[in-house]
């Protein structure tokens, strides 16, 4: 009698290099497939498998035949994206990819307003308005409204004007880094009065 040993070896890919990406730059896609081979599976039937160790910043799948690696939004930090290739005999080959999402600093947003307003003396409205800063706390943010009739209060600038005109309201919003600005004209005009003096019978 005798033995036959037939031997089934591991995959074998190429290591891919550690990877790194600015916040909200976009994602990655890594050349992979072509790199592995297998002394029984053919290239095309090995089962390749990716996953990112922090799915709050990173998303990590395969995807014909390449390695995806796209960062989530407004998310910055470290991770890794492990990637496993198995052959029919469930022999495996694993490797870690080192992540890094560098941190940017977002600039602040504000709802849009309209280019123009108008409105009639000794009769102030309020228009419902919100900024904020992804990156920054809401009590760091600083909002600066000119001219000085427009106040910003509750969740409203509150616009009441002294004197007929046309002026150009702006609005800036900082976070201390990074400042944006809004223009928008408020034409204010006096409704006119109409006095009945006499009338007149035929």
């Amino acid at each position: 009698g005798g033995y036959l040993i037939e031997w089934d070896r591991d995959p074998v890919c190429e290591g891919q290099t550690d990877q790194v990406f600015e916040e909200d730059g976009g994602g990655r896609l890594l050349d992979f497939l072509y790199t592995c081979t297998d002394d029984i599976t053919s290239n095309v039937d090995l089962t390749v498998m990716v996953s990112s160790a922090d799915t709050s910043i990173l998303d990590a799948n395969f995807v014909n035949g390449q390695i995806r690696l796209q960062p989530l939004s407004n998310a910055h930090g470290q991770t890794t994206a492990t990637v496993t290739v198995m052959d029919e005999r469930q022999n495996i080959w694993e490797d870690e990819i080192s992540v890094l999402i560098t941190a940017i600093d977002d600039s602040p947003e504000m709802d849009s307003l309209p280019v123009e307003i108008t409105m009639e003396i000794d009769e102030p409205i309020s228009i419902p308005f919100t900024y904020w800063d992804s990156d920054t706390a809401s009590n760091l943010v600083d909002i600066q409204i000119t001219p000085s009739w427009a106040v910003f209060s509750a969740g409203k600038i509150v616009l009441d004007p002294s004197n007929i005109g046309t002026y150009t309201m702006v609005i800036s919003i900082s976070d201390g880094q990074s400042e944006i600005t809004q223009n928008v004209t408020v034409v204010v005009t006096q409704r006119a009065d109409i006095w009945v003096q006499s009338i007149g019978i035929l």
